[in-house]
């Protein structure tokens, strides 16, 4: 087999390979049963709690600023121990 053999079967081989992994995840052939795809997630205790404090820190920020920094301050004075400060940003938002 000569040199240019070689380099065009290990171009083909190349394509080859991008192509079946770029298939792979495209489609659900790898990935869990179609089943299962459609079912939502089983929510845990973490991921409800990360959304409410999420969704928490939201509404506080969505406050305007006679309400948001009274709020804000009893908040970071309750994480001082853990050396945590919650801030909104610039604008608050």
């Amino acid at each position: 087999m000569t040199y240019a053999h070689r380099m065009v079967a290990l171009g083909v081989a190349g394509v080859l390979a991008v192509g079946v992994t770029a298939s792979g995840c495209a489609t659900p052939w790898f990935g869990r049963s179609q089943s299962h795809a459609d079912a939502p997630d089983a929510p845990t205790s973490s991921t409800d709690l990360k959304l409410a404090t999420v969704t928490y820190l939201n509404g506080l920020c969505k406050l305007p600023n006679e309400q948001r920094n009274p709020l804000v301050r009893e908040l970071n004075e309750s994480l001082l121990p853990n050396h945590a400060v919650i801030s909104c940003g610039r604008g608050g938002e």
